[in-house]
Order: C-alpha cells, then sequence, then structure tokens
C-alpha cells in the first residue's frame, strides 16, 4: 500500500463527503450552524461527489497504465463516470460542472483532444483542480518529465484556460514538495517552494494571469488575511486561495478540512482541495477514524493505492 497516495486520496474524498450535504449554503449560516461531524444529507453519509469521482478516474488511468500517461484513456473514464457512474458512490453521477460536462461532451462528439476544454475565462471553475492530485504521484515517479506542461494537459482536459493550469500547477507543486520534504514546517514549505513556483508559471503562461495569484506568492500576508477576505466561490483562483488559507491557519487534518467546509459555497470542493494537501502533510494517521468508516467505496480507493 502506498501510504502517501491513499492519505492524499482520503484526504480528497472525506473533505468531499464532509462538504457534500452543506454545498451551496451561506458562510453565515454555516456560522450559526457549523458543521463538526460527517452528516446525513440528500444522499447517504460518506457520498462523495464529482470531485472523488473525477480524481479516482485519473488515478485509475495512471495505475492501469503503469504510471504512464494516456490523455485519451484519462477522458474514456471521465466519460464513463459522467455516463455510467464509473468510479461514483452507488453509480450516481451528480454536481458535475458545466465546463467538464461541455468538454466531455465535446469528447464524446469527436473533436479533438485539445478542443475539448473550454478556452475562454468564463472557463475558470475549480473543476480540473479538484482532481489533479494524482498527477503530484506521477511527478514524482518522472523526475524528467516538463512539470508544468503536464499539468497544464491534464488541466486542459477539461478547463484549458491558463488561470487553470496556473492554479493546478501551484497546488501540484506543494503536494509534490510536501511529498518529497517530510518534516519541514509547513510556512517553510511555503516559503521555499513559491518563488520556484512563480518563476516557473511566469516563463510558461500570460503574466496577467499569474498575477491573479498575487496573494498566494505574498506567504507572510496571505497567512495572516482576515477570513473576510477568504472568498470560497467555484472560481479557481478563490477555491485555491481559500484552501490553501485553510492549510496554513490550522495545525491538523481535521481542524483544515472542517475550516474548508464552514466556509460556505463551494463546501465540497474546497475542502477536497484543502484535504489532499492535509493528508499528504500530516499523514494517514491524522485522518479521523470515524470519518474514514463512514467514507463510501472505500474498498475502491484503497485498491487504487495499492
Amino acid at each position: 500500500m502506498n501510504k502517501d497516495l491513499l492519505s492524499a486520496i482520503y484526504g480528497v474524498a472525506i473533505g468531499d463527503a464532509l462538504g457534500v450535504p452543506v454545498e451551496f449554503y451561506t458562510r453565515e449560516s454555516l456560522m450559526d450552524n457549523p458543521v463538526t461531524e460527517m452528516l446525513v444529507g440528500d444522499m447517504p453519509k460518506g457520498t462523495y461527489s464529482d470531485d472523488t469521482a473525477m480524481t479516482l478516474c485519473n488515478l485509475a488511468s495512471f495505475k492501469e497504465n503503469n504510471w504512464q500517461l494516456d490523455y485519451h484513456d484519462i477522458m474514456q473514464k471521465f466519460v464513463a463516470w459522467a455516463n455510467e457512474g464509473y468510479m461514483a458512490c452507488g453509480g450516481i453521477v451528480f454536481d458535475i460542472g458545466n465546463s467538464t460536462r461541455k468538454a466531455l461532451q465535446n469528447y464524446y462528439n469527436g473533436l479533438p483532444l485539445d478542443q475539448c476544454g473550454g478556452k475562454g475565462f468564463h472557463n475558470c471553475g475549480n473543476g480540473s483542480l479538484m482532481r489533479i492530485i494524482p498527477v503530484a504521484f506521477y511527478l514524482q515517479r518522472h523526475h524528467e518529465a516538463n512539470k508544468f506542461e503536464v499539468v497544464k494537459n491534464v488541466s486542459a482536459l477539461t478547463h484549458a484556460h491558463d488561470v487553470c493550469s496556473i492554479g493546478c500547477y501551484i497546488y501540484i507543486m506543494l503536494c509534490l514538495a510536501a511529498l518529497n520534504n517530510k518534516g519541514l514546517n509547513k510556512y517553510d514549505l511555503f516559503k521555499k517552494c513559491l518563488p520556484c513556483i512563480e518563476q516557473e508559471a511566469r516563463r510558461n503562461a500570460d503574466s496577467n494571469a499569474v498575477d491573479l495569484y498575487s496573494r498566494i506568492f505574498d506567504l507572510d500576508n496571505f497567512k495572516n488575511l482576515p477570513l473576510d477576505s477568504i472568498s470560497s466561490s467555484g472560481y479557481v483562483l478563490h477555491s485555491l486561495e481559500a484552501a490553501l488559507w485553510c492549510f496554513l491557519n490550522t495545525d491538523n487534518y481535521h481542524d483544515c478540512v472542517i475550516t474548508a467546509v464552514n466556509l460556505g459555497e463551494d463546501t465540497d470542493t474546497i475542502a477536497a482541495i484543502a484535504g489532499g494537501l492535509a493528508g499528504i502533510y500530516y499523514s494517514l494517521d491524522s485522518i479521523p477514524k470515524d470519518w474514514l468508516a463512514d467514507l463510501r467505496n472505500k474498498s475502491i480507493i484503497e485498491e487504487l493505492c495499492r
């Protein structure tokens, strides 16, 4: 069993499942009635959404192809999820984003792979960021790979704008740094990595798009931003800021994902993004056992993480 991979995927899935019952709740309503445990909503307790299902599709493609990249195979698995419930809890698909739906329809209709993902600014939702974490484990195995290019290509399957590519790249490089620098204080980890991440993003993407992430690159100010200045919308920039802010301002997996859920709005996705990084950083033992017990489809997750 690859414990780092398992802690990352469980980190995503449990954050996702915690957020599903209160998705689109306002921050004000959650301040009055905060989430503190796994809840039953419209779906059974422990149900994860598209965030985890698409993450598992990405991971399944890597595993079945001996950790090689096959973009068509990834897309075929996404289509199987959307059409047949592959990797979904109970085979039930819900919460698919508009940009993702359009990209998968484009692929199903036979469009070339590089024309499927949305390239407009209106396509800059968090639908590629939420599923991207397996790429960190691909890059850990393939040191020679062009990291920005790989992340961009996997994102662009559904979300092809530079703003999405940059958000995914920042996240993946921080996850990779957490994997490769065990025991390093999280502030020091970010301080060490962010200047290189920004430099590489500027070499490979539109500088105006990179500038949108300037708050994250200004680590000292970013960490100390007040809660009111953190948006928890589905815009990829907001989602990444919210997830990283929660990670930096808590000191364990439980508090990180609970803080993310209680930001409101896109609760499942932001908790999934925060939870993936927190799962890697704090390790599998940090994830509450009762949440693990409630999570659905654990056998599928564990098989993929062997």
